[in-house]
Protein backbone atom coordinates (compact mmCIF):
# COMPACT_ATOMS: atom_id res chain seq x y z
CA UNK A 1 0.00 0.00 0.00
CA UNK A 2 2.64 2.05 0.40
CA UNK A 3 4.88 1.71 -2.51
CA UNK A 4 5.51 4.96 -4.48
CA UNK A 5 6.24 3.81 -8.31
CA UNK A 6 3.87 1.79 -10.33
CA UNK A 7 6.74 -0.66 -11.41
CA UNK A 8 7.41 -1.33 -7.83
CA UNK A 9 3.94 -2.00 -7.59
CA UNK A 10 4.03 -4.40 -10.11
CA UNK A 11 7.01 -6.23 -8.89
CA UNK A 12 5.41 -6.69 -5.44
CA UNK A 13 2.32 -7.90 -6.63
CA UNK A 14 4.10 -10.60 -9.08
CA UNK A 15 5.70 -11.45 -5.94
CA UNK A 16 2.73 -12.20 -4.24
CA UNK A 17 1.56 -13.85 -7.06
CA UNK A 18 4.41 -16.21 -7.42
CA UNK A 19 3.33 -16.76 -3.78
CA UNK A 20 -0.02 -17.65 -4.74
CA UNK A 21 0.70 -20.21 -6.99
CA UNK A 22 3.57 -21.53 -4.16
CA UNK A 23 1.00 -22.00 -1.77
CA UNK A 24 -2.49 -20.57 -2.01
CA UNK A 25 -3.73 -21.02 1.21
CA UNK A 26 -0.93 -19.50 2.97
CA UNK A 27 -0.63 -16.53 0.90
CA UNK A 28 -4.66 -15.89 1.18
CA UNK A 29 -4.46 -16.73 5.22
CA UNK A 30 -1.20 -14.21 5.07
CA UNK A 31 -2.90 -11.20 3.24
CA UNK A 32 -6.22 -11.52 5.41
CA UNK A 33 -3.81 -11.55 8.48
CA UNK A 34 -2.82 -8.40 6.75
CA UNK A 35 -6.32 -7.17 5.92
CA UNK A 36 -4.83 -6.41 2.49
CA UNK A 37 -6.49 -9.31 0.73
CA UNK A 38 -9.50 -6.34 -1.34
CA UNK A 39 -6.27 -3.85 -1.67
CA UNK A 40 -4.23 -7.06 -3.30
CA UNK A 41 -6.98 -8.07 -5.36
CA UNK A 42 -7.29 -4.22 -6.21
CA UNK A 43 -3.76 -3.27 -7.02
CA UNK A 44 -3.64 -6.61 -9.05
CA UNK A 45 -6.86 -5.75 -11.30
CA UNK A 46 -5.65 -2.18 -11.94
CA UNK A 47 -1.73 -3.36 -13.00
CA UNK A 48 -3.36 -6.14 -15.25
CA UNK A 49 -5.20 -3.09 -17.03
CA UNK A 50 -2.22 -0.14 -17.12
CA UNK A 51 1.21 -1.57 -16.15
CA UNK A 52 1.50 -5.33 -17.12
CA UNK A 53 3.01 -5.46 -20.43
CA UNK A 54 5.58 -7.71 -20.76
CA UNK A 55 4.77 -11.27 -21.63
CA UNK A 56 6.95 -12.98 -18.32
CA UNK A 57 4.80 -10.04 -16.38
CA UNK A 58 1.54 -11.64 -17.53
CA UNK A 59 2.38 -14.92 -16.90
CA UNK A 60 3.46 -14.29 -13.23
CA UNK A 61 -0.18 -13.21 -13.02
CA UNK A 62 -1.85 -15.72 -14.50
CA UNK A 63 0.17 -18.58 -12.99
CA UNK A 64 -1.10 -16.62 -9.59
CA UNK A 65 -4.93 -15.77 -10.18
CA UNK A 66 -5.58 -19.51 -11.72
CA UNK A 67 -4.48 -21.01 -8.51
CA UNK A 68 -6.82 -19.12 -7.21
CA UNK A 69 -9.83 -20.35 -9.58
CA UNK A 70 -8.75 -23.45 -9.50
CA UNK A 71 -9.04 -24.18 -5.25
CA UNK A 72 -12.85 -25.04 -4.29
CA UNK A 73 -14.74 -22.07 -3.35
CA UNK A 74 -15.40 -23.28 0.08
CA UNK A 75 -11.19 -23.45 0.62
CA UNK A 76 -11.71 -19.40 -0.20
CA UNK A 77 -11.90 -16.51 2.09
CA UNK A 78 -15.67 -14.30 1.67
CA UNK A 79 -13.65 -11.66 -0.34
CA UNK A 80 -12.00 -13.61 -2.54
CA UNK A 81 -14.96 -15.53 -3.76
CA UNK A 82 -16.84 -12.39 -3.93
CA UNK A 83 -14.09 -11.39 -6.77
CA UNK A 84 -14.13 -14.60 -9.17
CA UNK A 85 -15.88 -12.93 -11.81
CA UNK A 86 -13.84 -10.24 -11.38
CA UNK A 87 -10.23 -12.36 -11.64
CA UNK A 88 -11.45 -14.77 -14.62
CA UNK A 89 -12.22 -11.14 -16.68
CA UNK A 90 -8.30 -10.21 -15.71
CA UNK A 91 -6.95 -13.91 -16.66
CA UNK A 92 -8.49 -13.68 -19.85
CA UNK A 93 -7.60 -10.24 -20.53
CA UNK A 94 -4.20 -11.19 -19.30
CA UNK A 95 -3.98 -14.29 -22.03
CA UNK A 96 -5.42 -12.00 -24.63
CA UNK A 97 -3.03 -9.45 -24.10
CA UNK A 98 -0.03 -12.14 -24.27
CA UNK A 99 -1.23 -13.07 -27.59
CA UNK A 100 -0.77 -9.63 -28.47
CA UNK A 101 2.49 -9.33 -26.95
CA UNK A 102 3.80 -12.35 -28.64
CA UNK A 103 2.77 -11.07 -32.09
CA UNK A 104 4.46 -8.06 -31.79
CA UNK A 105 8.09 -9.63 -30.80
CA UNK A 106 7.40 -11.81 -33.29
CA UNK A 107 6.72 -9.21 -35.66
CA UNK A 108 9.78 -7.21 -34.63
CA UNK A 109 12.24 -10.38 -34.95
CA UNK A 110 10.74 -10.92 -38.19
Amino acid sequence: MTAQTPDYKCMLAQGLCMCLWYSTPHTLMALDKLNCTENFFGLVFSLAETTVKQDFEIKRFVIGLSSVVQRDPNELPPQVQQQMGNIMKVIVFLCQRSIVVRVKNQEKAE
